[in-house]
């Protein structure tokens, strides 16, 4: 349901009145703090945040293509290398 649905739970109209409400506090602090690793790695990468709610988003989304649309992703759902390739990806990003 999590992978399935995570975008619905923002892509919505009420987007703005949900956030000022504060519904998205839980997701907001994850990224925060997990951005905070990133920073501390290489203080001088500009975009920590960016890429902390992109590894999140996209690994829901590439277990979805897995699943049902194969061709749109290299990760197969008998072969998960999912945390390998994000991994390599967040390293090379802020690798000084």
């Amino acid at each position: 349901m999590v992978i399935a649905e995570s975008s619905k739970a923002y892509l919505t109209h009420e987007v703005d009145t949900a956030n000022k409400e504060g519904a998205y506090l839980a997701y907001k602090e994850l990224v925060g703090r997990v951005s905070t690793f990133v920073s501390e790695i290489n203080p001088e990468f500009k975009y920590a945040r960016t890429l902390i709610s992109t590894i999140i988003e996209g690994a829901f989304h590439q277990r979805f293509f897995a699943k049902h649309l194969p061709s749109l992703t290299d990760i197969t759902e008998e072969k998960d290398k999912l945390e390998e390739f994000y991994t390599q990806m967040a390293l090379n990003a802020i690798r000084k």
